[in-house]
């Protein structure tokens, strides 16, 4: 294989290089869409293609707010999604942006069924 067939696969694979690793800065509130009173206990998941084949998530709970953090270490940018999931609602889904500053992500949940 060429050298620049190797680069090229390299590329195409998440984790090959170190320059596209940020240090994830997440905030926000869930919340009922219907009152938009604040969920307690929600579990908010940040999840990350951390290897050609792997996926990996970092998992945290809403506090008596409604709000959840996150404020991670260096991790890979591929394919970096916020879930957020409550009995009786349906799982809220979000696209986290690849960069160093902060975000807010704020959700307000359906109920389910």
């Amino acid at each position: 294989m060429s050298v620049r067939k190797l680069t090229l696969l390299c590329l195409g694979l998440a984790g090959c290089s170190s320059s596209n690793q940020f240090h994830f800065h997440l905030e926000g509130t869930v919340r009922t869409l219907e009152q938009g009173a604040p969920i307690v206990g929600a579990t908010a998941t940040l999840s990350y293609q951390s290897g050609p084949f792997e996926m990996s998530s970092l998992t945290t709970q809403t506090d008596a707010g409604g709000n959840y953090t996150f404020d991670t270490p260096e991790l890979p940018c591929s394919n970096v999604v916020l879930s957020v999931s409550s009995s009786g609602y349906k799982t809220a889904t979000a696209t986290v942006d690849c960069t160093d500053e902060a975000q807010r992500l704020d959700f307000a949940l359906v109920p389910a069924g």
